[in-house]
């Protein structure tokens, strides 16, 4: 399990930096400059993914909690959002209008690392026999 989990550490590692620096390059590529911190975007969704995903491996061995990942995912998701408005409430709330290029490079990071954290708990799931409960 301790392999599955450092496995995990370096896949959301790997993500961060190759997904930080192509949305970098692609932004000074078409000169695109926004205002919000992306590298710090981009560390608190790896580091929440991680969490959540570490957390699972250790809660799916546990027979109590086997059958309610499901609903602690949801829970998990819903805490992830409000703590990114709660860390990031500055950038995203102190100006009126929101460029397209700031918008999206807010939901890059989000679909990014939502993607490899569902690929985990689905695997998570199906090992733990989520299905047949």
């Amino acid at each position: 399990m301790l392999k599955k989990v450092l496995l995990q550490a370096v896949l959301f590692g790997f993500v961060l930096f190759f997904g930080f620096y192509a949305h970098s390059f692609v932004l000074r590529a078409n000169e695109i400059f926004i205002s919000l911190p992306l590298f710090g975007i981009y560390l608190f969704h790896a580091l929440f993914s991680f969490l959540i995903c570490a957390t699972f491996h250790f809660l799916s061995n546990t027979e109590r909690f086997a059958g309610q990942l499901g609903f602690i995912y949801l829970g998990s998701l819903l805490l992830k959002l409000l703590l990114f408005v709660l860390i990031f409430k500055g950038p995203l709330f102190q100006k009126e209008e929101d460029s397209l290029a700031e918008r999206i490079s807010l939901l890059v990071p989000v679909f990014l690392f939502l993607f490899f954290e569902v690929i985990i708990i689905i695997k998570i799931l199906g090992r733990t026999g989520y299905e047949n409960k």
